[in-house]
């Protein structure tokens, strides 16, 4: 199934990053199979795609917003449930060095 290149086929994506937004660490969306998650991980995905070419007709390219989405600094997954839950969970998680563990060879 093709994804639609309307962004107004993604106000509920838009809505779920806004809410990682004002969560501070992001959220977590549970839906009823694998399937299901990986489907709404890829419109999720699709929503920046089509904030990002929108930002290139909107901002010139000299402007740091230009090809950018406010979105961009999320990464989104998706996790099976834990033991004795049903569905599938998608994350949508702030990406940063911080949440990583680094070391020096």
């Amino acid at each position: 199934m093709a994804l639609s290149d309307q962004t107004s086929a993604y106000s509920d994506c838009y809505d779920f990053f806004d809410r990682a937004i004002r969560s501070g660490r992001g959220i977590r969306i549970l839906v009823p199979s694998e399937k299901d998650a990986s489907f709404l991980r890829f419109r999720l995905n699709q929503s920046r795609v089509l904030q990002r070419r929108e930002s290139t007709r909107v901002y010139q390219r000299t402007d740091p917003q230009y090809g950018k989405c406010e979105f961009d600094k999320f990464r989104v997954t998706t996790r099976p449930p834990a033991d004795g839950e049903t569905g599938f969970w998608v994350y949508i998680e702030e990406w940063s060095a911080e949440t990583l563990d680094v070391e020096e060879l």
